[in-house]
């Protein structure tokens, strides 16, 4: 099955979807999120996990021939593996073919094993194409299914539950006033149109993250849109910040202020190639830094994204200068776009160097718009 939709969807947009029903005991599951280089390795690890008594000499494509035969589990029993953020793989793949992957999960007959794959819909070309190498044809409502943005009520109770699972929230039955109004506030100001996207309650719940989950903190932090200097500055400049994530501090800027759209444009396909962002971090010399800087920026914090150019049309209809084999990136959060510039200038205005870059940068903006002598 092919479940696509907005970044982020999890576990429970899938049965939302009608396409997994609450796991039963007769499913033994194995959800793995999806990487670049890791995925097959982690797929493995947790089947041999989930089926302890499997022969640990078998590789991935052996051990779900296995399990396809009955192997290693009881006969009322079935294998379920969920991939999620299989955009990570496809971003990787995309140039090989017959991977090892495709081949252990030809080994999936929807009795014994079955797979469920969670993409982003603009990977929609590329996880076709995969589908395709696979054999399986896709029919809509059969076998892939697209998850929708979140309606009010719900997302509430997947921000409740987020909540729950840091710690911030109490049971169902102690949670405060306050607490209740801090949830309806919340989703508030996350909603675009009465909905909202999945992927920004997942992050706005790490960004709350051990403060107090209340209408004043909230207001403290600057409300919905104001969290996002907030986090920024805890992430990368405060003293309580990773050191690895302040050590790249500097990189991360630059390749944060190289991947933000012009001002008043959207920031669907404004992408920036591995090299164009290697060149704008410094890091040019010490590309085993930039790599794991974008480690942080990608797997860590979630602030970029890979970026399929199948999914990608400029606004314009002009076709893209792209490359064939290159890697694109992205920013993952449209809505924080506001923040990172914010929080860039503030960075900016801390030195005099910076101060006269704003300056000239604003005259320049002034002049474009307006040429004179």
């Amino acid at each position: 099955g092919l479940i696509y939709g907005p970044s982020g969807c999890g576990k429970s947009s899938l049965v939302k979807a009608g396409l997994l029903p609450r796991l039963s005991d007769d499913i033994i599951s194995v959800y793995v999120e999806a990487t670049p280089e890791e995925t097959e390795t982690r797929l493995l690890y947790g089947l041999r996990k989930a089926c302890p008594v499997l022969d640990d000499n078998l590789n991935l494509k052996e051990t779900l021939a296995a399990l396809r035969r009955g192997k290693g589990i009881p006969d009322d029993r079935k294998v379920l593996i969920v991939l999620d953020q299989f955009e990570q793989w496809l971003h990787a793949k995309k140039e090989e073919e017959n991977t090892e992957l495709v081949q252990a999960l030809r080994q999936c007959d929807g009795g014994r094993v079955q797979c469920i794959v969670m993409v982003r819909d603009d990977f929609w070309m590329a996880a076709t194409s995969f589908m395709r190498e696979l054999e399986i044809r896709l029919l809509e409502d059969h076998n892939s299914n697209a998850v929708h943005l979140f309606p009010l009520p719900h997302a509430r109770k997947v921000l409740t539950a987020f909540g729950r699972a840091f710690g911030d929230l109490p049971d169902a039955s102690d949670t405060s006033k306050k607490q209740i109004e801090f949830l309806k506030q919340s989703v508030a100001g996350l909603a675009e149109d009465g909905k909202v996207i999945c992927v920004r309650l997942a992050l706005f719940a790490e960004m709350m993250k051990g403060k107090p989950w209340t209408p004043a903190a909230l207001k403290e932090v600057g409300g919905t849109e104001g969290i996002g200097v907030n986090f920024l500055e805890e992430t990368f400049s405060a003293s309580t910040a990773p050191p690895e994530h302040r050590l790249h501090q500097k990189a991360a800027r630059a390749v944060l202020k190289a991947l933000l759209p012009e001002s008043g444009s959207n920031i669907k396909g404004h992408m920036r190639s591995y090299d164009e962002l290697l060149e704008a971090s410094g890091y040019a010399q010490r590309p085993k830094d930039f790599d794991e800087l974008i480690g942080i920026l990608d797997s860590e914090i979630r602030l970029i994204t890979p970026t399929d150019l199948g999914g990608v049309e400029p606004d314009d209809g002009s076709v893209l200068p792209t490359e064939a084999g290159k890697k694109y990136y992205q920013l993952t959060h449209d809505y924080l776009v506001p923040s990172l510039r914010e929080w860039l200038t503030r960075k900016q205005k801390e030195t005099r160097r910076g101060r006269v870059k704003l300056k000239l940068a604003e005259r320049s903006a002034l002049w474009n718009a307006q040429p004179e002598n």
